[in-house]
């Protein structure tokens, strides 16, 4: 149905696809069922071409995913629990500490978080400082 005005148009179309969006759905899954490696190529395609839009998706994944860990936790050595968001983490063996974590292994950077325990900034370094003097020593 044309309509003169966009505003009525937008919202004509808006309240059709709310109307089928169950139909609408079952189209697409099956769409993507018979297509899903002319999808893939597509998607890594569009992957390689907003590098930057992909970053900022997986950084702000990240930041949301540590901040869902962190809260309603304290300092593992003090109970320091005023500010959740500034607790750091700790690995406690660094011999099995993960260097880079990348966005496409999502699984693997909650696993690392899992290997650490949560510190406050100044109970973090002092545990740093420590373990440095007691290697010079």
């Amino acid at each position: 149905m044309p309509y003169k005005d966009k505003e009525k148009a937008k919202e004509y179309s808006k309240k059709w696809r709310e109307k089928n969006k169950k139909s609408l759905q079952a189209k697409k899954k099956i769409y993507y069922q018979k297509n899903k490696m002319s999808c893939y190529k597509r998607h890594k395609k569009w992957c390689r071409k907003n590098k930057d839009h992909v970053k900022l998706y997986y950084k702000n994944w990240a930041r949301k995913n540590t901040l869902n860990f962190k809260s309603n936790k304290s300092c593992a050595l003090c109970g320091w629990n005023k500010h959740p968001e500034i607790l750091q983490f700790h690995h406690l063996n660094p011999n099995e500490k993960l260097r880079c974590v990348k966005p496409a292994k999502l699984g693997m950077f909650l696993k690392e978080m899992e290997k650490c325990i949560l510190l406050c900034p100044n109970c973090h370094f002092w545990k740093h400082f420590r373990a440095e003097q007691n290697k010079t020593i």
